[in-house]
Order: structure tokens, then sequence, then C-alpha cells
């Protein structure tokens, strides 16, 4: 499945990632938000991802990234969708990462495909 993995890591380089927990964040995911936000920058750091490059958030960007997962709990909550269904279940995990990731003073990092 193509997408981005998120991970828990010390540093960029893939050998200081913590674990091998992660969250992917599927394209259909991401294609889905970028549609439906496109007029809206609020999700920006989150959906404008680049699937085939990797990212190494900030402390600060994982705090702001934990903002959007509840801006997106908030927003895309219709139980009779099956994409919103699948969006609340990535957000969800995704927000338990990076608070998992602040609790531990770590960073996170998206590795593309």
């Amino acid at each position: 499945m193509v997408g981005i993995d998120f991970f828990i890591t010390k540093s960029k380089r893939s050998i200081d990632v913590i674990t091998s927990k992660h969250v992917k964040f599927d394209e259909n995911i991401q294609g889905y938000l970028v549609n439906k936000e496109r007029n809206s920058k609020r999700f920006s750091l989150l959906i404008d991802l680049d699937q085939y490059a990797d990212k190494l958030f900030s402390e600060k960007e994982i705090k702001e990234l934990v903002n959007i997962c509840e801006g997106i709990l908030n927003v895309y909550k219709n139980e009779n969708d099956s994409m919103e269904i699948r969006i609340r279940e990535f957000t969800m995990e995704f927000k338990k990462l990076c608070l998992e990731a602040l609790e531990q003073n770590l960073l996170i990092i998206a590795v593309g495909d």
C-alpha cells in the first residue's frame, strides 16, 4: 500500500527509528483530505506531505500535528461514511504516536514510499 509511514525516532537517520511500531498515512486518505481541504491551510503540515520524500518533525511541529489531529477529528465525524471512519482511525492512531513521541522527548519522521 502506497503512502507515508510515521515512526518515532531520535534523528533523521532511519537506523535511529526507536521501534517498528508505526502509523501508515494511506494515499487514499491523504488524497481525500487534500481534495476536501484544498481551499484551507489548517491541516497543511500533515496533508501536504510529499509521498516520496522523508520529513523529520520538530517538537513544535509534533505539537502542531496533535492540534491538526484534534481538528480533523472534530470535522470528519460522519459515522455513516466509510472514508471518514478510516480518516478517524488513522487520526486517532497518529495522534497517539505523536503524544508518545512528545512524552519521550523524541521526534517523528515521515518516510515516503
